[in-house]
């Protein structure tokens, strides 16, 4: 999903694109302020502010705290969160990266609090299978449910299909061959990332967290242009 100048707050595009667009005036509001309005906006970075979303989204998932199929979920949820507050962003008090990085925390908190709480707050006879329940199995003794789950059972949950050999191996091909249409610094951050995940590779990059934000951001385009989401492609591996 895509925060951007150009159309308005709640706007999503088709699956295809996976993106959620406003206006400036969704999240800046025109106050005709003059200059301290404008140096507001031009202080706004979309850039910078989906690629911090996704960022703290994929994290969040990282860490244990909502499954992989809930990232588009967060995403959406982060932005709105960010749009709400976007007005009361001043440039003169603080930098862009610093508004984030509050704003993205308490989010994400809230949000997941919210989640465990409606997960709660399920009916008394609902009922749920524990993983470790034993079931038979059909090649001997009985196993854990555990046991029994594949990737084609989250693969079916999701509505999605797993990639054959061919379509793996075709799928790798091109992932390497957008890396090396990169420059050589840029190639070096896609690859770490696919390899080590975001903190890994922001911290062996030496770059600083804005600058590999933005390097990221870069690279997502990138990938954006030739039909290959990013994050989805460093979540999937």
């Amino acid at each position: 999903m895509v925060l951007s100048p150009g159309r308005a707050l709640g706007t999503v595009r088709q699956p295809e694109d996976t993106g959620l667009t406003t206006q400036d005036g969704n999240g800046l509001k025109d106050h005709d302020g003059g200059e301290k309005d404008r140096g507001k906006q031009a202080a706004v970075d979309w850039d910078a502010i989906n690629a911090s979303i996704r960022v703290k989204a994929w994290r969040g998932y990282k860490a244990g705290l909502y499954p992989q199929q809930d990232l588009r979920d967060i995403e959406q949820d982060l932005a709105v969160w960010v749009l709400e507050r976007l007005d009361g962003f001043d440039p003169e008090r603080g930098t862009l990266a610093t508004f984030l990085k509050h704003a993205l925390r308490s989010g994400l908190s809230l949000i997941v609090r919210r989640a465990n709480a409606a997960r709660r707050s399920l009916p008394e006879d609902a009922e749920m299978d524990s993983l470790g329940e034993m079931i038979d199995s059909s090649e001997g003794p009985p196993v854990a449910l555990s046991e029994t789950l594949t990737k084609y059972d989250l693969h079916r949950r999701i509505g999605t299909s797993p990639r054959g050999a061919i379509e793996q191996f075709e799928f790798v091909h091109d992932i390497d061959t957008l890396i090396a249409l990169l420059p050589e610094s840029k190639a070096a951050v896609a690859r770490a990332l696919m390899t080590d995940g975001p903190t890994k590779a922001q911290s062996e990059s030496g770059l600083t967290v804005a600058h590999f934000e933005a390097t990221v951001a870069d690279i997502a385009r990138h990938f954006a242009a030739n039909d290959y989401d990013l994050f989805d492609i460093v979540a999937d591996i």
